[in-house]
């Protein structure tokens, strides 16, 4: 669906079913950052179990959410950061997702317009719960069938997650409460949002 109704190449999507530790960092800390330019809008999307101990489980072993956002926020030896990428949306769908954001970090709240959101930097993390269990990808199916049933030009995140989760909570008795916010400071000082484009509208 992200293929073929939303601007996303097919050539530019990689999927890592039952993926290892190793395999996961070797992709945030080499592969992607050499495909990145700073025109990049960049989706991951990780669905798996999550620990309170702020541990996201591979299929081998399990990764710390610290090592995740290091890689993130990695810098080159002349200052600037391995990821050149204008905009990064990070979804965590795993139990205790919202504990492996890092303390500290403010929600995700637009302040701009959307023309000039879309130009901005932005570091936004979605998580399918805070501090709670989860359902297996009952958010990821929720956040799926959003984009699905759009017929708007685009979405941005903060209304995406916000049907998303309205309907999610509908149906887990509001037990459990994703949260929308970013994961650095620095690269998101631009404030930038980040759209899901239809093809048809933008071609």
């Amino acid at each position: 669906m992200l293929i073929h109704d939303y601007q996303f190449k097919e050539d530019q999507v990689t999927f890592l079913p039952n993926c290892k530790k190793d395999e996961f960092l070797n992709q945030l800390e080499k592969i992607l950052p050499s495909k990145s330019t700073s025109q990049t809008r960049l989706l991951i999307w990780v669905i798996s179990h999550g620990t309170v101990d702020k541990t996201i489980e591979f299929s081998d072993a399990p990764v710390q959410a610290d090592d995740i956002w290091n890689r993130l926020g990695k810098k080159k030896g002349d200052g600037s950061y391995s990821f050149e990428c204008k905009q990064i949306l990070f979804v965590i769908d795993a139990c205790y997702s919202g504990a492996m954001i890092k303390d500290g970090q403010e929600e995700y709240n637009p302040s701009r317009s959307v023309c000039d959101a879309v130009e901005a930097g932005s570091r936004i993390v979605v998580t399918s719960t805070s501090f709670e269990t989860t359902r297996e990808s009952q958010f990821t199916r929720e956040f799926l069938k959003q984009l699905t049933i759009n017929s708007k030009p685009y979405l941005t995140i903060d209304k995406l997650f916000d049907e998303s989760r309205k309907e999610f909570l509908k149906s887990n008795s509001g037990n459990t409460n994703p949260r929308l916010t970013i994961f650095d400071d620095v690269n998101h000082q631009d404030k930038g949002s980040y759209l899901f484009i239809k093809k048809k509208f933008f071609k």
